[in-house]
């Protein structure tokens, strides 16, 4: 695990410190974020937090979307794949299936997989706040996997009955996994993860 290098900008956000002047570690005196953390994030050996990227947005005052993008979670203009929604996501992190029977659909960028899905964020009075509105993309598949390449990614997680979204890293015992991010838990036993392909902002 610690020679993964995740999809990181890190000329973006050197950049962004300098022009708002603030040092990384100021920055993470007012996130309340350690230092170790922060270059390790920044050098793509530990995935940040949704909420860690909405901190930076909110401390540096630039749009969430430019965040999203320079840690590898694309924001792009939406486009002609339609993707029905499949799940509503709560500021817990759980995923429930849409109330009533009508289809919705939600528009992606054309290159989103032919057979992929969306979960909408409804999480308004929550500590997920930020989130609320916003459409996660995903690819569904007909078996569950635990892709090793899917560690330290935001994913749909498989939990028993359950579904959750957060940042997939390995548990503290062996075959177990930690969520971080939306869903929090420790040591839990998944069945698979699908990764979240694509965020569409409210």
């Amino acid at each position: 695990m610690a020679d993964r290098i995740l999809p990181v900008n890190t000329a973006y956000f050197d950049g962004l410190f300098r022009d708002r002047q603030i040092s990384r570690r100021a920055l993470c005196t007012k996130m309340g974020m350690d230092p170790g953390a922060m270059s390790l994030a920044l050098r793509g050996r530990r995935a940040f937090t949704l909420s860690e990227l909405q901190l930076i947005s909110d401390l540096l005052s630039v749009p969430i979307h430019d965040v999203l993008q320079a840690v590898g979670l694309r924001i792009d203009p939406p486009g002609a794949r339609h993707a029905p929604l499949v799940g509503i996501l709560d500021g817990t992190g759980r995923v429930s299936p849409p109330a009533g029977g009508d289809v919705v659909r939600f528009a992606g960028p054309a290159d989103l997989p032919e057979d992929c899905a969306a979960i909408q964020a409804r999480t308004a009075g929550t500590a997920a706040h930020w989130l609320d509105g916003a459409v996660l993309f995903f690819e569904k598949r007909t078996t569950w996997s635990l892709d090793p390449s899917a560690l330290g990614r935001l994913c749909l997680a498989q939990a028993g009955d359950t579904l959750l979204v957060g940042h997939v890293e390995r548990g503290y015992r062996q075959g177990l996994y930690n969520l971080s991010g939306i869903a929090v838990a420790t040591n839990l036993a998944l069945e698979g993860v699908l990764p979240i392909l694509w965020i569409h902002p409210r």
